[in-house]
């Protein structure tokens, strides 16, 4: 089998829900293609769903110090430490994936988990409102970002009291997996 068959099994297990398999495939992609950020994205995010933080960062890490996809790398980074408590550190990563893109809802929504952590829930407050002022907020990744966004839009939902009836979180048809934060 291919690295690229091997890569597509791990995004299919991932969206299935499986993520020892995703991972077992990811894995395996990387014995034949070792380094690949792509791949490594992709087990990533894939340990960081399965609340494997430490080696989420790993991976992430891997593809950071290669130079690779940074924006999503910063991102999913952040999000580790985020779930791993590690504030400061997500913070600096979030930060590093919105000077990449300064519209990115998802990182501008988990920035604003990060500071209502640390205590600054005005700046929280700030950052959720910003993540959804922006019009049809649309990232364009992979399916696993939108199954974490939704993850970060529900704990955000959570926290600031905020009517479900106003928000919600969409998934496009688009193969390439767009999430749009829509105020309807």
């Amino acid at each position: 089998m291919n690295t690229a068959s091997d890569r597509m099994k791990g995004k299919k297990y991932f969206l299935d829900g499986n993520l020892p398999a995703s991972i077992k495939s990811f894995t395996m992609a990387l014995e034949k293609e070792p380094g690949s950020p792509e791949v490594l994205l992709g087990r990533g995010a894939a340990y960081l769903k399965l609340g494997r933080f430490d080696k989420a960062v790993q991976d992430l890490s891997i593809v950071l110090d290669g130079g690779g996809d940074c924006e999503r790398a910063f991102f999913l980074r952040g999000i580790a430490y985020l779930n791993d408590n590690e504030f400061e550190q997500s913070l600096a990563d979030l930060n590093r994936a919105l000077g990449y893109n300064e519209k990115r809802g998802a990182a501008i929504l988990a920035r604003g988990l990060v500071l209502s952590c640390i205590g600054l829930h005005k700046e929280a407050e700030k950052d959720f409102t910003n993540s959804y002022v922006l019009d049809n907020i649309v990232i364009d990744e992979f399916l696993e970002e939108y199954a974490i966004s939704e993850v970060l839009f529900n704990q955000a939902m959570a926290l600031f009291k905020v009517d479900p009836e106003k928000w919600r979180l969409l998934l496009t048809e688009d193969e390439m997996a767009k999430m749009e934060i829509t105020n309807y």
